[in-house]
């Protein structure tokens, strides 16, 4: 089998020949790039599918996306200008200003929050009208293009946009602010996620038209974060969009990086057909060993290989026993893709990327 064939053999409930092993190698690009050290031969879209080919991993992100937004730029105006580490954006709305500010940090070769654009119920009514003012507009032609040139060697997840609670929580607002906002103003936190879902219905229209076989929401949970939260704003939401995509012909996932118990489950019963970065013991919170006692029989888990473990102080030997006991525990089950969860670092072994491909191969 290609690695397409089985990764969707295991989508149509069959066994596939060997595990399928998928690995997301863009933070490790970008560390590799930021210190000169990334091959000219990688670059390109050539070149990104070549390093997959070359490692023996899949290749599933990221693919271009099937819609593109606009808004009218005499009403909304963008700046942008840096501080030292500081990277401070600023949107102009007829409903206010929305500041945010990020700091990069060289070290991780990534950037955090500073400061959130939403810090008050006011702050609220300026994002909705950002959001509502936006047209949305089908573009199926770059994701045919990679769809074609990834070919067998995997298969391109479409990323929609992230639900509305996760979407306030990680893009606008921060789990702090809105904890405020929903115990202080929830009708305005209610008002905002119903904008967000109107918006969504144009955009999951149209993926529900485009090519894409595979969507998975990008929504990069943690049930240390939004468990409580999850149950409250997002079930129903996702029972929704799940059955909407179902009835499409596509199949849905979601991305869970974070700590499992108290939302995973909760996750799979949405009817969900996989979920996404499952990052277990060493460094998540529930063994492998008990991870398919969390879920459904017919839920797919993607995951299970921590990308912390890629790097010091880990060693081959402690990546190889952890990925030798999830074969042990799942390989039987066909409803298990071996997968980094979620990046391999920038300080990372690519090597051992390699090497995990190869212990496929002999099993």
């Amino acid at each position: 089998m290609t690695i397409r064939e089985r990764i969707i053999a295991m989508f149509n409930g069959e066994m596939p020949d060997q595990m399928p092993w998928f690995a997301d190698l863009t933070y490790w690009i970008s560390g590799q790039r930021k210190d000169g050290m990334y091959p000219k031969e990688y670059e390109g879209d050539e070149g990104y599918l070549k390093l997959h080919k070359d490692l023996g991993v899949g290749i599933y992100l990221y693919s271009p996306s099937v819609y593109y937004g606009k808004r009218d730029e005499t009403q909304f105006q963008y700046s942008h200008k840096k501080e030292g580490d500081l990277d401070i954006q600023e949107i102009h709305t007829p409903e206010g200003t929305l500041r945010t500010i990020h700091r990069y940090c060289p070290i991780s070769t990534s950037s955090a929050f500073v400061e959130y654009a939403v810090k008050t119920h006011d702050d609220l009514r300026a994002l909705r009208c950002l959001i509502s003012a936006e047209t949305i507009h089908p573009s199926f032609d770059n994701f045919k293009r990679i769809d074609e040139l990834w070919g067998e060697h995997g298969i391109p997840v479409l990323l929609p946009p992230r639900t509305p609670l996760a979407r306030l929580t990680v893009e606008w607002v921060g789990i702090t602010n809105l904890a405020f906002l929903v115990t202080d103003y929830p009708e305005d936190v209610e008002e905002t996620l119903e904008t967000i879902a109107q918006k969504e219905d144009e955009i999951y229209d149209i993926i529900c038209r485009s090519p894409a076989y595979v969507v998975e929401i990008p929504d990069n949970l943690s049930a240390e974060t939004v468990g409580g939260l999850f149950k409250r704003y997002s079930t129903k939401y996702y029972v929704k969009r799940i059955k909407q995509l179902h009835v499409a012909g596509k199949v849905v996932g979601v991305h869970l990086d974070g700590t499992m118990r108290g939302l995973i489950t909760e996750l799979a019963n949405t009817s969900l057909d996989f979920i996404e970065s499952i990052t277990p013991a060493p460094v998540g919170d529930v063994l492998v060993e008990e991870l398919r006692t969390l879920v459904p029989e017919k839920t797919i888990l993607w995951g299970g290989v921590p990308g912390a473990m890629f790097a010091p102080p880990f060693t081959w030997d402690d990546l190889k026993k952890h990925v030798e006991k999830i074969i042990a525990c799942h390989a039987d089950s066909g409803k298990f893709v071996l997968a980094s969860a979620d990046q391999v670092p920038p300080n990372g072994n690519i090597d051992f990327v390699r090497r995990i491909s190869e212990m496929l191969w002999q099993v």
